[in-house]
Formats: C-alpha cells, structure tokens, sequence
C-alpha cells in the first residue's frame, strides 16, 4: 500500500512540475516606427504625422497574448482582453476604442486609437499630449527582453 501511494504521489508532483514548466511569461518591448492620424486644426480635420515615441509591454503566457500596456503605465491601464485570431495566427487586443494587433511570426505590431476623436476629455479640458484627442495609427515591431 505504501509503494502505490508513493507511486500515485510522484505521479502527481511530475504533472503539477509539467504544468508549471508549460507556462512560460515572456514580455516583449515594442516600439513605434511611424504615426499618423487626423488632427482637428484651423477648423478643419487634417491628416498628420506624429513623433514615432510611443513604446508598449506586451505579456505573452505559453505563447497566448495576455495584455498590452504603455511602457511605464500602471498594470491597471493595461489592455487586458485579447483573443486569438486562428485563421492568421495573430492576436488583438482592446480596450474601450483602442486595439493592439501582434502577428508572432513577424513580430509586427498595429496599434489603433479611435477614442480621440469621441473622446469627452477634451470638452472637460483635460491636459493630454497632441495625439490623444486625434485619431492615429501606429505601427511598429516587438522584441522578447
């Protein structure tokens, strides 16, 4: 009875060492290497460019995105629902009007913000850099840190 039990014990310490094994954190960097968008100027919206500054941190666990954030954000800021998308084997993630689109196999990332131009910050006065009341599209590429 002794040796099963110790059978059945070692059997249950390799699954949970393999379970633990399997989920591998694996953050990225990305950075932007150009910007455009629209820009309400003269009273008239206006297509532009934008300094190519922005930079993300990108969380994937056993190869599945997790979540994208602004690099240097606080963890709650982070866009949290992402979902595979299988027929291109790339993933999207979203919050509110904004989202972050990685493909794996190239490392490219899309990152779009639509909230600008609905945005109700501006209206209160809200003191945000030029691009966040404008919308823009950013693309870049992502390295594992």
């Amino acid at each position: 009875m002794l040796k099963q039990l110790i059978i059945l014990l070692s059997i249950f310490i390799s699954i949970g060492s393999t379970n633990v094994a399997m989920a591998v954190e694996t953050k990225y960097l990305c950075i932007s290497e150009v910007s455009g968008g629209l820009r309400y100027s003269g009273g008239a919206w206006r297509g532009t460019t934008f300094k190519t500054d922005s930079k993300y941190l990108m969380v994937m666990n056993s190869g599945v995105l997790k979540s994208v954030n602004v690099f240097g954000a606080p963890d709650d800021l982070a866009m949290q629902y992402c979902i595979a998308l299988e027929p291109t084997m790339s993933f999207v993630c979203t919050n509110n009007f904004d989202m972050f689109r990685f493909q794996p196999s190239t490392k490219r990332f899309v990152m779009s913000k639509t909230s600008g131009y609905t945005s109700e910050f501006e209206e209160a006065g809200v003191n945000l850099p030029a691009n966040s009341f404008t919308p823009n599209i950013t693309i870049g590429k992502c390295e594992a840190r």
